[in-house]
C-alpha cells in the first residue's frame, strides 16, 4: 500500500482520457446486452420449469435442477454486469460534468466489477470440480 501511496501522483493524458471515454462507451454496450441475455435467459428458464413443472414425473428430478441451475447461474451474472453498468454510466457522466469524484466512483465500480467476476469465476471452478468428483465417485460406486 505504501508503494502505491508514493505513486500517486500520476497525469492523465487526454489519450488516457479519450481511452477511459471509449472504454465506457463499451462497457455500457456490454452492460446492456449482458442485462438482455440474462433476463432472456431466466424467462426462458421461468417458462421451462413451468413446462416442465406440469409435464414432469416424480422419478426424474435431473431436468427441474438443471433448470434451477441455470436460473441461479443467470442470477450470479447479473452481479459483476450491475456494476460494469455502474463504472460506464459513472465514466460518462463524470464526462459530461466533469467531476473527478464521479470517475473515482466510476472506476471503483470497475474494481468492484472485476472482484465480482473472479469471484464467480472461482465458485464455478470449485462446483466443476464437486461435480467431477460427484461424477466419479457415482462411476465407481456403479462399476463395484
Amino acid at each position: 500500500m505504501e508503494e502505491i501511496q508514493e505513486r500517486k501522483h500520476f497525469q492523465v493524458t487526454p489519450r488516457m482520457m479519450l481511452d477511459l471515454f471509449n472504454g465506457a462507451r463499451w462497457a455500457q454496450f456490454i452492460a446492456i446486452f449482458w442485462f438482455v441475455f440474462c433476463g432472456l435467459f431466466l424467462l426462458g428458464s421461468c417458462c421451462a420449469l413451468g413446462i416442465m413443472g406440469n409435464t414432469i414425473q416424480e422419478d426424474i428430478p435431473f431436468p427441474t435442477a438443471t433448470i434451477v441451475m441455470y436460473l441461479i447461474s443467470a442470477l450470479i451474472a447479473v452481479v459483476p454486469n450491475i456494476f460494469l453498468f455502474l463504472f460506464s454510466k459513472n465514466i460518462l457522466t463524470a464526462f459530461r460534468s466533469g467531476n473527478q469524484e464521479i470517475i473515482e466512483k466510476g472506476l471503483s465500480n470497475l474494481k468492484w466489477s472485476f472482484i465480482a467476476i473472479g469471484i464467480t469465476i472461482i465458485f464455478y471452478i470449485i462446483f466443476v470440480l464437486i461435480i467431477i468428483i460427484l461424477t466419479m465417485a457415482a462411476q465407481l460406486m456403479t462399476s463395484i
